[in-house]
């Protein structure tokens, strides 16, 4: 087989891997897949199919290369930008190592098409018995999705996808039950505590990138 028959072999075979999720997310209510979930399986369907792979990175750009063992010269190639990650509290080195593990992860999911939930699935549906029209009719809703969806990016551009510890240490908001009196989720959030966190969680990201949020 050529590289591209390889690669949609293995992506089929991989599908029916059932594989699990351990990356929780439990602010913005979604699991992930951490690069141990796909990789050995990757790694084993890569030996049984006689591929391999091979990462490179610039300042600019990083590339994940699947390679047909039997025919070196038949190469897949998959991009993305380098992007920094801006761990609070660690050094350059620690910053560096975390922005490795993430683009790895992502190209890996990208080349053999290992499908994630959007962010936005997360959220809440609407209720099968509410009707569209009626929930578009509370704009004290929409403006709270919103709100909720910015804590969420802003948090997973400086701390990744598993933020809640940072969050909670940032919120600085701590209840009789527990974080915002019992809240477990972004979700959960309303009225004042929601529109503090925010504040709160913006404040954290300009001081933490050097950039101003609008």
């Amino acid at each position: 087989m050529n590289i591209y028959e390889k690669v949609q072999t293995m992506r089929c075979e991989l599908q029916s891997k059932n594989i699990r999720k351990s990356g929780e997310n439990k602010f913005a209510g979604y699991s992930y897949f951490e690069l141990a979930d796909i990789l050995p399986l990757i790694n084993d369907l890569m030996k049984d199919h006689k591929v391999s792979s091979e990462i490179s990175f610039s300042p600019e750009t990083c590339t994940l290369k699947i390679i047909n063992a039997e025919k070196p010269d038949e190469i897949m190639s998959f991009a993305c930008p380098m992007a920094k990650a801006l761990l609070k509290g660690c050094h350059e080195v620690q910053n560096l190592g975390a922005s490795i593990t993430y683009i790895r992860r992502y190209l890996y999911l990208n080349a053999f098409e290992i499908v994630e939930n959007e962010i936005v699935d997360a959220q809440k549906p609407l209720s099968d018995n509410t009707p569209a029209r009626k929930q578009e009719k509370k704009p004290d809703t929409i403006g709270d999705a919103a709100k909720r969806e910015e804590i969420n990016s802003l948090m997973t551009e400086v701390y990744g996808e598993d933020y809640s510890a940072e969050l909670e240490k940032i919120s600085g908001f701590q209840g009789s039950n527990g974080w915002v009196n019992g809240k477990k989720s972004i979700d959960e959030l309303k009225g004042k505590w929601l529109e503090a966190t925010l504040n709160k969680v913006r404040k954290e990201v300009e001081e933490v990138t050097g950039r101003a949020i609008e």
